[in-house]
């Protein structure tokens, strides 16, 4: 299977999760995994394609995506000094920053708009997704096609 097919299976899978778990971003691991596993810019173009994908379908003003992605991408940038990248415990502690960005991005841009919102379903959402993040992210790590193996290296 190629990468592209992968990430495209991977990118209706995350649609289909979030069917399940609104508010629960499952994008996010897979920014992730393409960072570690593949190069900068295929990264760039999943995040904007992504960013695009749930501004456009968000009920909240434009740049929620863009600045959950920033953070999550500044947080996984200035812990990679700290961590080794694949360090389980790096992921569980992004997935707990990522709960902590969409929970107050969420509850500042509501305000802002003047809408109505429950707290405790913020904070519900907060929560599945300090606790998805890591899961998603060793599914999706496993699941990751291998390169091809050169048939002439011994």
């Amino acid at each position: 299977m190629t990468q592209a097919v992968w990430w495209l299976l991977f990118t209706l899978a995350a649609i289909w999760a979030q069917s399940f778990f609104p508010g629960v971003d499952f994008f996010a691991p897979g920014l992730i995994v393409c960072l570690q596993k593949d190069s900068k810019t295929k990264a760039a173009w999943l995040c904007l394609a992504w960013v695009i994908l749930q501004e456009g379908t968000g009920s909240l003003s434009f740049g929620y995506a863009l600045a959950q992605y920033a953070g999550l991408l500044a947080c996984y940038g200035v812990g990679r000094w700290l961590f080794e990248g694949r360090n389980f415990v790096f992921i569980c502690l992004l997935g707990l920053i990522l709960a902590g960005i969409h929970h107050s991005l969420t509850l500042t841009l509501a305000r802002f708009q003047d809408y109505l919102f429950d707290a405790d379903l913020v904070l519900r959402e907060s929560l599945y997704q300090a606790l998805f993040f890591p899961l998603a992210w060793v599914l999706a790590s496993e699941l990751y096609p291998k390169p091809p193996q050169d048939e002439q290296a011994v």
